[in-house]
């Protein structure tokens, strides 16, 4: 799967950006708890968890260029497949 994503900010610092493909619902996968369906999946986390750093800078556009292989992924339908773009800022630490 080939994702590009745009990013076009308003605000400034540095952040990571975290892509997520997810399955937006599955009924292959029966427990013994009774559950017949398991809603918004996680397939895979891109790059990895530990994201993407990136610089923003006001109305400076960035584009990304991932790839990741779902070959190996218990997948049901591809076309249920979403992806989720996080940007979180890393002065988080409560001061």
């Amino acid at each position: 799967m080939n994702i590009e994503v745009n990013i076009a900010p308003k605000i400034e610092g540095d952040f990571t950006v975290h892509v997520v493909v997810l399955e937006k619902e599955t009924f292959d996968n029966v427990g013994s708890n009774g559950e017949t369906s398991f809603r918004n999946v996680m397939m895979k986390v891109l790059p990895d968890a530990n994201g993407t750093p990136l610089t923003l800078v006001p109305d400076k556009s960035i584009t990304l260029n991932l790839f990741v292989d779902l070959t190996n992924t218990f997948i049901e339908e591809i076309c249920d497949l979403e992806v989720i773009v996080f940007i979180q800022g890393t002065d988080y630490q409560k001061k």
